[in-house]
């Protein structure tokens, strides 16, 4: 009955559970990899004399300021309100607790293989092309 019911979920639950938190240490093993290739002073942001590749999201929203966390007490506020409605009102707590580890486990998994497989070259602007039939972008030495 019931029982077989609960051990069953509890098992769903803690697999989500687990297959989450892989994902997130290997995520973070794979943002720690992608840190360490960057070129030494570049950091976050970026500073002169590395370059900011355009980024339209950014652009369209507006600014803050450094000092502003509007964006955290928003983003904190949503997450309570969202996260107090399927504690307290829904019956299938336990089903949107294993989806959301699932996929957010998915998602984790998907954003560590593409931070390893889609860096950047160095964007050091004293880098030039070594191919030969390649010319070298104007600016550069050479140029």
């Amino acid at each position: 009955g019931t029982r077989r019911i609960m051990v069953g979920t509890a098992r769903r639950f803690w697999a989500a559970f687990i297959f989450f938190f892989v994902a997130y240490v290997v995520n973070d093993v794979s943002s720690g990899m992608a840190m360490w290739r960057m070129p030494k002073g570049a950091g976050w942001p970026p500073r002169d004399p590395f370059p900011v590749l355009p980024d339209l999201g950014y652009d369209a929203i507006p600014y803050f300021g450094s000092s502003s966390q509007l964006p955290t007490y928003v983003l904190v506020l949503f997450m309570l309100v969202t996260g107090a409605r399927f504690l307290l009102l829904d019956s299938r707590r336990w089903a949107v607790a294993i989806r959301w580890m699932v996929i957010d486990g998915v998602l984790l998994f998907s954003r560590a293989v593409t931070i390893i497989s889609t860096s950047l070259n160095n964007p050091d602007p004293r880098c030039i092309t070594v191919a030969p039939s390649v010319p070298p972008p104007r600016g550069a030495p050479g140029g």
